[in-house]
């Protein structure tokens, strides 16, 4: 996958971790971030942000939060503190990504570990670690897009991967459609 322009890769990028395909089991319970990432300024960069403001807006099952961000940064880690889970959402540039695909995500010490405000999942969960010891269980969920310009509104791709995703998502954590 290539990055996109201003070459940051995807949070959600699949080639995150070797668990691919099946995704993340939640139990009623366990605490669980879902983290949508993306910039609302740039199309469908902004999948991720969606999916977890519609999500928030949802009756989330207890223990469950849905936030958006518009990028990992080392701050972060606060919050991932608090959580068994996270699950990070995020539009992937990559044109061969026909479906939304789940990787697990481990603490890995990649480019920009050591600072600045440009990280990808791993290495916020090495932030994590750092901070508390400890990172959740983490899985990334990557969305074909395809667009990326500025601007709002979705390519025709971008809007089936955000009904698919929600779908998804509502699924796994068994929120009814209709919230």
């Amino acid at each position: 996958m290539s990055a996109p322009p201003g070459g940051r890769r995807s949070a959600a990028d699949p080639r995150s971790g070797p668990d691919r395909g099946s995704g993340p089991d939640w139990t009623p319970g366990r605490r669980l971030l879902v983290l949508g990432v993306g910039s609302t300024l740039r199309r469908d960069d902004a999948l991720g942000p969606a999916v977890a403001e519609a999500l928030a807006a949802a009756s989330l099952p207890e223990g469950v939060a849905a936030r958006s961000v518009h990028g990992l940064v080392p701050e972060l880690a606060v919050d991932l503190e608090e959580v068994d889970a996270v699950w990070f959402v995020d539009a992937a540039a990559d044109p061969s990504l026909a479906d939304a695909t789940w990787a697990r995500v481990a603490p890995s010490a990649g480019p920009g570990v050591g600072g600045g405000h440009a990280l990808d999942p791993a290495a916020l969960l090495v932030w994590t670690e750092a901070w508390t010891g400890r990172a959740p269980e983490a899985w990334s969920l990557a969305l074909p897009a395809g667009d990326f310009g500025l601007g709002e509104g979705w390519s025709e791709r971008g809007a089936r991967s955000l009904r698919e995703a929600l779908d998804e998502l509502r699924r796994r954590l068994g929120v009814d459609r209709q919230t």
